[in-house]
């Protein structure tokens, strides 16, 4: 049995004035790990021996998102932990797009109060509903498509965004229209 603290996780931290960032996404801690196991594997030259992987609370997260990329393995078996799979309430979490559909409305009125969008003759309110009902409407039928919508329909979901919030719509689209 190896078990291992991912970066910023127990006592695994990055190396003194190294603080890249770069373990900071769910894809690049899941791609940190799956790094050590193929590099523990070899250097012990178990390359063939049967692996199970084990994840407990966000590990078990970590863990659905390792095996797009460890088709390689000779996986014997997954065990979850505890797992956390639903992060309501965080933006961060794969697939829960209720945090982007429900602060979209008060990023428009914030960028509204603090003058970072165009105006025009709309009051507070009319922009908190207009936004409101976009992102109850176009916005979370887009989300929901993922990766399936199309390129323009983002690009235009991503101007329209960003005349409601403010930021560049190459951001937004960059983003998957989800900023947190």
């Amino acid at each position: 049995l190896v078990f291992i603290d991912p970066v910023g996780t127990g006592f695994s931290r990055e190396r003194p004035g190294a603080m890249s960032g770069a373990y900071w996404t769910p894809r690049s801690d899941a791609q940190a790990a799956l790094t050590l196991i193929r590099q523990w594997l070899s250097a012990h030259h178990r390359e063939q021996s049967p692996l199970f992987i084990a994840g407990e609370s966000y590990g078990g997260f970590r863990l659905a998102i390792m095996m797009q990329e460890a088709m390689d393995l000779p996986l014997a078996g997954l065990i979850f932990i505890s797992p956390m799979l639903d992060a309501s309430g965080s933006s961060t979490a794969v697939g829960n797009d209720a945090p982007f559909i429900f602060d979209l409305p008060t990023m428009a009125v914030a960028a509204w109060e603090h003058h970072k969008v165009e105006r025009g003759s709309s009051t507070l309110e009319e922009t908190y509903e207009r936004a409101l009902k976009f992102a109850q409407t176009d916005y979370a039928v887009a989300l929901q498509k993922g990766s399936l919508l199309a390129a323009a329909d983002r690009d235009r979901l991503a101007a329209h965004i960003s005349r409601l919030i403010g930021l560049p719509k190459d951001v937004l689209a960059k983003a998957g229209l989800r900023i947190d």
